[in-house]
């Protein structure tokens, strides 16, 4: 039995070309809801997502996705994120949050 890759106690995704399970969310289709699995990306760049509400174990919705760049929610908040910001959040697909 193949097991996940183990997160450091920061969230930080280790360096490993082929992690199980996760992908970028960047890669996530419109409509589909997601869960943050891991950030690949310094200090830094944890704490801007942070101050937007997008931790490890947040889910949100892909709401548009155009070449990478997305709109996403995340609760009642609508962002808008880079795509060199969405290629470092790793995620999961979830089932559909209820309302």
């Amino acid at each position: 039995m193949e097991r996940e890759p183990a997160l450091d106690p920061s969230g930080i995704l280790p360096e490993c070309p082929m992690c199980q399970g996760f992908l970028p969310l960047f890669l996530a289709r419109e409509g589909e809801w997601v869960q943050v699995a891991a950030l690949s990306g310094g200090r830094g760049f944890q704490d801007r997502l942070a101050g937007l509400g997008i931790r490890v174990g947040a889910v949100i919705q892909v709401l548009c996705n155009t070449q990478g760049k997305l709109l996403v929610r995340l609760g009642s908040a609508r962002l808008f994120l880079g795509g060199g910001m969405a290629q470092r959040i790793q995620v999961v697909y979830r089932e559909r949050r209820s309302a």
